[in-house]
């Protein structure tokens, strides 16, 4: 098993054009590595509602699911982005929650876009397995947008007006 690195939200893009892919940047604690992850547009507006401070008045699904671990006594020690699977043009990233309740620890399989969400409504921290930094980040110094992170064929359009790019 590889080390876990303890990174940081610091980024969010959100793109309104109708089948864009929206950016989520973890950044590594005092490093350059960057790791942008393509997600849905519904989990990056769930998470910017938190980054923003915005409540709802009736629950959204992340709201809905850290409120039931809450009610079941259980916390989610931290989320780990623990897998890189690259495919032709792009990559998939896979990640774990590492949940504990009364003295019992799990691990439960997530998407990233939904354990970040989660995280973020729960102060969560986040961390990435230095092999997936190693195949997937970018310098953060190095690449001026998030659509440089998508490499060469990429057809995600990253920098458009149309989008909010919010810093976390």
């Amino acid at each position: 098993m590889t080390r876990e690195i303890p990174c940081d939200l610091v980024r969010i893009l959100i793109l309104e054009a109708q089948d864009a892919a929206q950016v989520i940047v973890l950044r590594e604690h005092g490093a350059a590595r960057e790791l942008p992850i393509y997600i849905g547009l519904p989990e990056a507006l769930a998470i910017h509602r938190v980054i923003r401070g915005e409540e709802s008045i009736r629950p959204f699904t992340h709201d809905l699911f850290a409120r039931v671990i809450g009610e079941l006594g259980a916390q989610v020690e931290r989320v780990v982005v623990d897998k890189f699977v690259s495919e032709k043009q792009a990559g998939t990233f896979h990640a774990k929650m590492h949940i504990a309740q009364a003295g019992k620890r799990m691990v439960v399989d997530a998407r990233p876009s939904d354990a970040i969400a989660l995280a973020v409504r729960l102060g969560t921290p986040l961390f990435v397995l230095e092999d997936v930094l190693v195949a997937a980040s970018r310098d953060a110094q190095a690449a001026e947008s998030p659509q440089e992170a998508a490499g060469p064929g990429d057809d995600e359009d990253a920098d458009t007006d149309d989008g909010e790019d919010t810093d976390a």
